[in-house]
């Protein structure tokens, strides 16, 4: 049986790297290796969007440091924002990819 919405959710905010058991692990792990080679648009959906996000943040850095005698709060609350609405999208992009891998492989779902 395919996990819901919010099946899917829980595992997401269980699935702490910190925290999380060897069996979550190896299943996070799988996960991103079969969807490199079976679905690579959300793969490289989701790291890309950390990519983007980062070399957005490196740009802004690099203009602050250029200006550092003059005014950097605006760079710096530019980059606060960016991170903010990062956090939404990395979510998101995180969600369909572990939707997309439970969507074909529902067995592979835990039992929480």
């Amino acid at each position: 049986m395919k996990p819901s919405r919010k099946d899917i959710i829980l595992f997401m905010l269980g699935n702490d790297a910190r925290y999380r058991s060897g069996d979550r692990n190896i299943l996070t792990k799988k996960i991103l290796k079969t969807l490199k080679k079976e679905s690579p648009n959300r793969y490289w959906g989701y790291h890309g969007s950390i990519f983007g996000l980062l070399a957005l943040l490196i740009v802004i850095a690099y203009f602050m440091v250029q200006d550092a005698y003059g005014d950097v709060m605006p760079y710096a609350y530019t980059m606060l924002a960016l991170m903010f609405a990062g956090i939404p999208v990395l979510g998101y992009t995180g969600f369909k990819m572990f939707e997309t891998y439970f969507a074909k492989y529902p067995e592979d779902f835990p039992k929480l």
